[in-house]
């Protein structure tokens, strides 16, 4: 009887084991085959939220190293994606806790590859809780995994990097120490740039930077960990900074208008999306740079550029005119051939699309309150909008 109890319960643990692996495969099949499609349609929608795209460094990462990379935070979800639509590998974000408060949220966002990380002000469990969330971190970078994780923790759609938490080189020790030191992951600093966080049809640039070795720390750290997690918190914000328009607050003003000035005057084939190299963003740095070493210079030159700056602007709003068109009629810009060769395609898509994107705009500007939040959802309803267009055609 006993032998026969046994080939039941066994015959019992098949039948229900062998239903849920499917189940179980097919559930993690769907989780990268929905990542997998939201990467493709994100590499279109991209050319219609964005006008113009800049990117310095993409790097190819190999499959056999772990790799962790932080970035600055001003665009909600739409930094992550951003990003992970650029490099040749799947990602693991680590996205704030409060999101994942429903089901179905928890579902999809499981399915894309989403970790839940708690902050102090989650509650008093937040750091038990994300001890699971290092330890689920640790187990991914060792399977050769790469982890997105924005140091700043909080998102604002500012124009300047804000301290970084300490987060990410504790975890970065953690998983060195875990692995006695034997291990090579590294750090790979980005840093995103948007001509305006809100408004459809901006431009973005987006730098990767030098990748940093964590192994590289060893000595310090094991003389002084506290030492050695400031150091690396310190390298990775240089990082990010490296490829950020980093505007301090008190120049916020001058600098966007000295900015509008500079981008109006700048020619670009329509149709080239897409450019990979840093000259823009290098430009854009050099001018800011400028304006700080006035600003720390020389006061009277600035006040100056500011009174000028100031009453031009008020000129054209008099006149009900942008600087963009201004400059468009005074240089008599002209437009090339493959404007007009293409015109035929473009046109009607134009008129097609135009009217959608106005009452994505509308919808956000008037529901959404929260700046961070807006360039993002414009994103993730004009995505809805082509999957309506992908189910009609």
């Amino acid at each position: 009887m006993k032998g026969k109890s046994c080939m039941a319960a066994k015959i019992e643990f098949t039948l229900i084991q062998k239903p849920l692996n499917i189940l179980i495969n097919f559930a993690h099949f769907n989780s990268n085959m929905l990542y997998w499609y939201t990467y493709l349609v994100l590499v279109y929608v991209f050319r219609a939220i964005f006008k113009r795209a800049f990117f310095n460094g993409v790097p190819h990462l190999e499959p056999g190293k772990p790799v962790i990379i932080a970035a600055n935070h001003t665009n909600a979800f739409l930094d992550a994606v951003l990003i992970a639509a650029q490099v040749n590998r799947s990602i693991n974000f680590l996205v704030r806790s409060d999101v994942f408060n429903t089901a179905v949220k928890r579902f999809f966002l499981h399915a894309l590859h989403q970790i839940p990380i708690y902050r102090q002000r989650d509650g008093r469990d937040a750091l038990t809780k994300n001890e699971e969330t290092f330890k689920k971190v640790y187990e991914l970078l060792e399977q050769n995994r790469v982890i997105m994780i924005f140091p700043e923790a909080d998102c604002f759609p500012i124009k300047r990097l804000r301290p970084l938490k300490k987060g990410t080189a504790r975890m970065a020790f953690g998983v060195m120490d875990k692995n006695n030191w034997d291990f090579e992951p590294y750090i790979l600093p980005v840093g995103i740039n948007y001509t305006h966080h809100t408004k459809l049809r901006t431009e973005v640039m987006v730098g990767f930077d030098k990748p940093i070795s964590i192994k590289d720390y060893e000595d310090l750290y094991k003389e002084n960990p506290a030492k050695a997690t400031n150091q690396l918190t310190q390298d990775i914000s240089e990082g990010i900074k490296r490829q950020l328009i980093h505007i301090p607050e008190h120049l916020e003003s001058i600098s966007e208008q000295l900015l509008t000035v500079y981008r109006s005057n700048l020619l670009y084939n329509s149709i080239n999306w897409r450019r990979d190299d840093n000259s823009r963003l290098s430009e854009e740095k050099m001018l800011i740079d400028k304006v700080i070493e006035t600003a720390t210079k020389d006061d009277v030159k600035l006040a100056e550029i500011k009174e000028k700056a100031t009453k031009y602007f008020q000129i054209l709003a008099k006149q009900n005119l942008t600087d963009k068109a201004f400059w468009a009629a005074a240089n008599s810009k002209k437009v090339n051939l493959a404007t007009y060769l293409f015109a035929p395609i473009f046109f009607p898509v134009y008129l097609l699309i135009k009217p959608i994107w106005n009452y994505i705009n509308r919808f956000v500007e008037q529901k959404i309150k929260k700046e961070e939040f807006k360039l993002s959802l414009k994103m993730g309803l004009t995505i809805g909008f082509y999957q309506v267009f992908i189910l009609i055609g």
